[in-house]
């Protein structure tokens, strides 16, 4: 993990699968956007945006979530984005609004997501 955040990405079944664990802040502007971007290729159907191992995230996360999100729109790719039930980051998501543009999903703590 470098700067507090480890961003994990592979492909599975048409997906792009976006993990992202610790944390996001300022040191690590654009670490989203260069590590799943350049993967947004024909061959994608969906972003799946993995947050349940995120244990912050400043404006600057957040930023570079709304970015990936016009990426994949541009793309014509549908994003998601999965949460741990109850999390801060879970609130965080909520009240910035990003479930009324796209889907989120909260999940139970101890499930992560495998791809």
């Amino acid at each position: 993990m470098t700067g507090g955040l480890d961003v994990q990405t592979h492909v599975s079944d048409h997906s792009l699968f976006v993990t992202l664990v610790g944390e996001y802040d300022l040191t690590m502007e654009g670490a989203l956007h260069t590590q799943a971007e350049p993967l947004l290729t024909g061959g994608i159907h969906s972003v799946i945006l993995d947050l349940t191992r995120l244990t912050y995230c400043d404006s600057t996360g957040l930023r570079d979530v709304v970015l990936l999100r016009r990426a994949s729109e541009r793309a014509g790719m549908a994003l998601s984005i999965y949460v741990a039930k109850g999390s801060v980051i879970a609130r965080v998501i909520h009240w910035m609004g990003f479930d009324t543009m796209v889907r989120v999903v909260e999940v139970p703590e101890d499930v992560g997501l495998i791809g």
